[in-house]
């Protein structure tokens, strides 16, 4: 998974400001949202699960959040990758919580957690200052 590899070296290059302003509602980060579980998505099988497809479970995912799906179609690069990680690093404790959990279990759907998956979830864990879940 280059791009996560990319973000995580730019994570330990780029300081970062203390951040002013928390973000405290995942509407406020719906665009990213979108964008981090539709990449996330993409690799995962879905036939034996309880979903049809990825665009099912993304919609359901995202549901959880109260938040839409996006018809946007954008292409994921690396600067746009490391800007949708430190947005979502600006999400309040119980928010970041969350996140990493429904991560976690979106990318177990498929009963299995493959190298480039665990890489993800550390990278995301990494942005956003969590531990990564043990279970």
């Amino acid at each position: 998974m280059g791009l996560a590899s990319y973000a995580a070296i730019m994570k330990r290059l780029e300081q970062r400001k203390p951040y002013e302003n928390d973000i405290n509602s995942y509407s406020k980060v719906a665009k990213e949202l979108n964008l981090v579980f539709k990449q996330l998505l993409t690799d995962n099988d879905y036939q034996n699960s309880n979903w049809d497809d990825a665009d099912q479970h993304l919609q359901q995912l995202l549901k959880g959040f109260g938040v839409a799906v996006s018809k946007e179609s954008k292409a994921f690069e690396p600067q746009g990758y490391h800007r949708i990680l430190n947005k979502l690093a600006r999400l309040k404790p119980m928010l970041k919580k969350q996140l990493i959990l429904t991560v976690t279990d979106a990318i177990q759907v498929d009963n299995k957690i493959d190298r480039n998956e665990y890489a993800y979830l550390r990278v995301l864990c990494e942005y956003l200052d969590c531990p990564i879940p043990l279970n």
